[in-house]
């Protein structure tokens, strides 16, 4: 008796405590009634915004829940398609005839379901049990709308660590048109402590009956004693007040569990490092299934393999608790349990996946899926652009752990919150000893202060807390608070950030400058200057920062801006003052493919570096969306792309482009004597050019290539993924770079000398000496002699040339191949392509051809005088085997004139070459055009 008027006392102090802190928990009184556990589980139950569960383990499945509205009609499952590897451990049909009883008095409320109540759950809203409609057998459970919330917990079902769980029903909506209805699943410790939660798809629609599912999910930790399923129907932004929506077949069942680990906690390894696989199963019904293992590179190119058969041992669960766990719901709990271990054959640089799959009697029973990188280490450049923002701390791992993988990362300098709770020493120990592992490593930390501790937050209740909220408030709110991370780290950390990398709660702010500058005088009074940034929205004026206390401005934008709307915005902003940190996030994984993705990535880094941002961040790296890493700490598509990209162009000077011979795009960047050039083209096409006498390709995944060099040249296939050529000779590019002819243009007057030129600086730290020589087109026959060179270091000097053009030379750009000779310290022989433009421009021709059905070759002609003065031409058409044809251009002005020429045997000229020559009457030029027949 004093143990029930315990509970109705307890049930009305929650009722009380949930009512007055704006809860709702109202239920608390009603599931004291029913019972000690049926506490517990009601007041876990979660409200319309509670979160989704924390991503799984690696290696394994997570849910395939979602948080968005949809009309189901083209989600059915047929009721029937259970899951074939899956044993039941929970059905509730809402029977009453059945071996289960589900109203045993018959009051057409489901027996052992516990009713959510409390001012979102009024009571008037009709559920019971209904026979008019049922997904299978004779009853399902009815929820009658009429304004507000309802929600039906199910028992607790006595659960299984080592198993996985998958949750169907099945549900009905009639007549709906606002709220939704869906179902979630929470797992519990035998404490009663909530350890995660999941939801299904939220539907408003239903064609008929249609299936909800949930995972296949797994309990998070080993005392994970029991599982509630809860039905909800709860209002969106306006509530329906008429309709139905009907529950039926609640069916729950565990699966084989299977995890795949590795030896690493972040699963980037040094190139020399050996790392071992481990794949632990559990739950499985057969004692020795198939194991294999797969190791697969970027490209899906199979690396090596293995399988070994399973030895597995029978595991029952026993648990003392659970038995006196009030209303549990028990099954048997019982399979086997084992584990297989593979260490793969050492592998180059790269990005990898493990593929394991289990087979068993019925064929695949599970696949996981492990990722991970080989690096070749490599220290980073001191003070470089290049970091990682991890607003989340060291999470997903452990602080150690972080350490190591950003020793690995290719970064420079991090942002990391900092500020911690002032009795927390343990946290600021750790602290202490990370920023100088880091600094060990050449990383630099900027401490984030984004997060104040529990006794800064409660001053400023619920709402989402910003920068400008905290430091704009009096300093006794949070400098107290403030202090004893400072005392620590001042002296480790001398740059510092208010505020996350998106929170630009200070743009636009009327005392934003007077409030940073209050916050730096008194982050100042540990006796190290501060320096403070800020974030700011790239869409907004970037203000300068003249009388500004920040130095610099985290600077951001959604959606990202493009690589050459960041140049853009980079030039404009760039005699503001203060540095620009540029917040660079990866495009969306669900919308693009991994080689845009790649390439964009590259692209939009390096257009940060050419205009001169200070320093560039990744703002959330662990993020399986838009980041770099996995969401579970293991390595995403993009991390080698941020690395090797960071470590070719940190610390560089950009010095420009030079034109190649397929027509590829590169960018140059130079360190020292050395050069990278980063190379791409929209065609996949092969290029030929001297770069230097040892460099290395490297791909956007990290994967390194020497290529042969011959003649002076090295070959390199280019396509639309940028690649990396290091061990670039710097003098030669900056030759190259600077290499011109001094008269890029020429009359089409033939037989008489013209007079050019070309410019050659010597970038070498000391004198060089050689030959130069130019070789004219073959078609031309004339030879000029090789030029003898001798150049004191930093000596630019012009050595004239005449050209005589031949009278059939062709009109247009004409490439010139110029071979070096040179010695300096030692000897170097490469060849560059430059053009000539035969023709002043001031008159052109195109020419285009065509066949039309009846086989007749077209040629059209089009010349265009670009002056204001007259011309007339005689034109002359040959092709192979026919007779000339002629047509003349009169008096022709400002504009074009358009000439037709036919051939009845069309076909048969298709592919030969015909020459089209076009004399100027009463002048000197003459315009040739060579050009294949094509259809």
């Amino acid at each position: 008796m004093l143990s029930n008027v315990r509970l109705v006392l307890a049930a009305i102090v929650a009722f009380a405590s949930a009512t007055t802190t704006g809860g709702v928990r109202a239920d608390a009184f009603t599931d004291a009634i029913t019972g000690a556990i049926a506490d517990e589980i009601t007041n876990a139950l979660p409200n319309a915004s509670a979160p989704m569960s924390p991503a799984a383990p690696r290696g394994e499945t997570p849910t395939a829940a979602t948080n968005v509205t949809k009309t189901a009609s083209d989600r059915k499952i047929a009721a029937n398609q259970r899951h074939p590897d899956a044993v039941e451990a929970f059905h509730c049909g809402f029977e009453t005839d059945g071996k289960i009883d589900w109203d045993e008095n018959h009051d057409l409320v489901p027996d052992r379901w516990t009713r959510r109540s409390g001012a979102a759950y009024p009571h008037y809203l009709k559920i019971e049990l209904s026979a008019a409609e049922a997904a299978e057998g004779k009853h399902a459970l009815r929820i009658v709308l009429n304004g507000g919330a309802a929600a039906m917990a199910s028992p607790p079902i006595e659960i299984g660590p080592e198993f996985s769980y998958v949750l169907e029903s099945q549900v009905k909506t009639v007549g709906i048109v606002h709220d939704v209805a869906y179902m979630t699943i929470q797992f519990f410790d035998t404490q009663h402590k909530e350890l995660a939660y999941f939801e299904s798809l939220r539907v408003t629609t239903t064609d008929g009956w249609t299936k909800l599912r949930i995972g296949p999910i797994a309990p998070p930790a080993p005392d994970s004693a029991y599982a509630v399923i809860t039905l909800i129907v709860e209002p969106t932004e306006r509530t329906d007040i008429e309709g139905e929506v009907h529950f039926d077949d609640v069916w729950l069942a565990h699966m084989p569990r299977m995890t795949v680990v590795t030896s690493g906690g972040h699963n980037v390894y040094p190139e020399s490092e050996r790392f071992e696989v481990t794949c632990k199963i559990s739950g499985i019904l057969e004692h020795d299934p198939m194991i294999s293992f797969e190791l697969v590179d970027i490209s899906s190119r199979n690396v090596d393999k293995a399988a070994q058969k399973l030895k597995g041992s029978i595991v029952a669960r026993k648990n003392a608790r659970i038995e006196r766990i009030k209303g549990i719901w028990r099954h048997a709990v019982k399979g086997y349990a084992g584990e297989a271990k593979w260490s793969p054959v050492s592998v180059a640089p790269g990005f990898y996946r493990v593929m394991v799959t289990m087979r068993g009697q019925s064929g695949l029973m599970q696949q996981r899926e492990v990722t991970f990188a080989v690096v070749r280490p490599e220290r980073p450049q001191p003070n470089g652009e290049f970091g990682w923002s991890l607003p989340a701390g060291e999470r997903p791992l452990e602080l150690s752990q972080m350490a190591d993988l950003l020793g690995h990362a290719g970064v420079s300098r991090i942002k990391f919150p900092v500020w911690h709770n002032a009795d927390d020493l343990a946290r600021g120990n750790k602290l202490v000893r990370f920023t100088e592992r880091l600094s060990e490593s050449g990383i630099s930390i900027v401490g984030l202060l984004s997060e104040p501790p529990s006794d800064v937050r409660d001053h400023f209740g619920d709402d989402e807390l910003y920068a400008a909220n905290v430091f704009t408030s009096e300093p006794e709110l949070w400098y107290r608070s403030l202090e004893p991370t400072m005392t620590r780290l001042s002296s480790k950390i001398n740059w510092w950030q208010l505020g996350l990398d998106q929170d630009s709660s200070f743009d636009g702010y009327p005392g934003a400058r007077g409030a940073v500058r209050d916050v730096k005088r008194q982050l100042e009074k540990f006796g190290q200057h501060a320096h403070l940034g800020i974030g700011w929205r790239w869409v907004s004026d970037v203000p300068p920062s003249r009388d500004a206390a920040w130095e610099f401005l985290a600077l951001s934008a959604e959606p990202p801006l493009t690589d050459h709307e960041l140049g853009t915005y980079l030039t404009a902003t760039k005699d503001r003052g203060a540095q620009r940190w540029v917040v660079l996030e990866p495009l969306s994984r669900q919308r693009y493919t991994m080689e845009v993705r790649a390439a964009d990535l590259v692209q939009r880094m390096m257009a940060a570096k050419i205009g001169g941002a200070e320093a560039v961040f990744a703002p959330d790296p662990f993020s399986s969306e838009r980041g770099l890493m996995n969401e579970d700490g293991s390595p995403g598509e993009l991390f080698l792309t941020w690395r090797t990209t960071s470590l070719a162009l940190s610390g560089a000077t950009y010095l420009g482009q030079i034109p190649m011979p397929g027509g590829s795009q590169n960018q140059i960047f130079s360190r020292g004597q050395d050069a990278v050039m980063v190379v791409w083209n929209v065609k996949p096409t092969e290029e030929e050019l001297f770069f230097g006498k040892e460099i290395e390709v490297i791909d956007v995944w990290g994967r390194r290539s020497t290529p042969a060099v011959a003649q002076g040249r090295s070959k390199i296939s280019v396509g639309p993924l940028p690649i990396f050529i290091t061990g670039v000779s710097g003098p030669i590019m900056r030759l190259s770079m600077d290499f011109a002819f001094t008269v890029e243009r020429l009359p089409n007057v033939y037989g008489k000398p013209h007079r050019s030129g070309f410019v050659l600086t010597n970038h070498f730290p000391q004198g060089l000496g050689g030959t130069v020589t130019l070789n004219l087109p073959k078609e031309w026959r004339r030879k000029i002699k090789p030029f003898a060179v001798k150049l004191a270091a930093g000596e630019s000097r012009t050595f004239p040339f005449d050209i005589v053009i031949p009278i059939d030379a062709n009109s247009g750009p004409q490439d010139i191949r110029v071979d070096f000779d040179l010695h300096v310290d030692e000897q170097y022989q490469f060849s560059l392509t430059r053009q000539i433009e035969v023709g002043l421009g001031d008159v052109t021709v195109d020419v285009t051809t065509s066949v039309t059905s009846a086989g007749v070759l077209v040629v059209k002609q089009e010349m265009t005088n670009n002056t204001d003065r007259p011309v007339d031409f005689k034109c002359y058409l040959s092709a192979p085997n026919e007779r000339r044809m002629q047509t003349q251009v009169y008096r022709l002005g400002r504009g074009k004139d358009i000439k037709f020429y036919r051939y009845s045997n069309g076909r048969e000229l298709l592919g030969k070459t015909l020459y089209l020559k076009a004399e100027e009457v009463d002048g000197l030029r003459t315009l040739n055009y060579r050009f294949e027949a094509l259809e």
